[in-house]
């Protein structure tokens, strides 16, 4: 039997973690049951039946008990975008210098 002060551990863990991660990229049970080092309190297909019972009373009690976490998971993640990188004007360039060769130096025995 799940107490109640754990099914709502359960609840907010569970809703933490997809609205971290987005509901697009943990689209099922299995996908969320991996994520084993994150989930302290949802460790296995049964306590999340007894919990839920399905995906999709899952989502619907979500939002009804963290509408703002479920809102998050909901939105999609957008990509930061890159840094535009500073043009830099070319140097220009110098007159060429001969290039001086050194002699070649033998080594004796």
């Amino acid at each position: 039997m799940i107490t109640p002060s754990k099914k709502a551990k359960v609840f907010l863990e569970v809703a933490m973690l997809l609205s971290e991660e987005g509901l697009d990229k943990v689209s099922d049970l299995q996908t969320l049951l991996s994520y084993k080092g994150r989930l302290v309190y949802l460790r296995s297909k049964r306590t999340f039946k007894q919990c839920f019972g399905n995906w999709g009373s899952m989502v619907s009690t979500l939002r009804k008990r963290h509408p703002d976490l479920i809102e998050l998971a909901e939105t999609p993640k957008s990509k930061p975008e890159p840094k535009p990188t500073p043009k830099v004007a070319p140097k220009p360039k110098a007159a060429a210098k001969p290039a001086v060769k050194k002699p070649a130096v033998k080594q004796g025995k």
